[in-house]
């Protein structure tokens, strides 16, 4: 059996909110460094 697959669509998307390091060390109660050490 022979299957193959094709592209049939594609799109985009931007986010409302950007978050940044360190709004999610406010949430995470974690510092800057430690977040950027991880996710860079």
């Amino acid at each position: 059996m022979n299957r193959g697959s094709r592209v049939t669509g594609y799109g985009t998307a931007l986010p409302e909110r950007v978050i940044t390091n360190h709004d999610l060390a406010q949430t995470l109660d974690a510092s800057v460094a430690w977040i950027t050490a991880r996710t860079g």
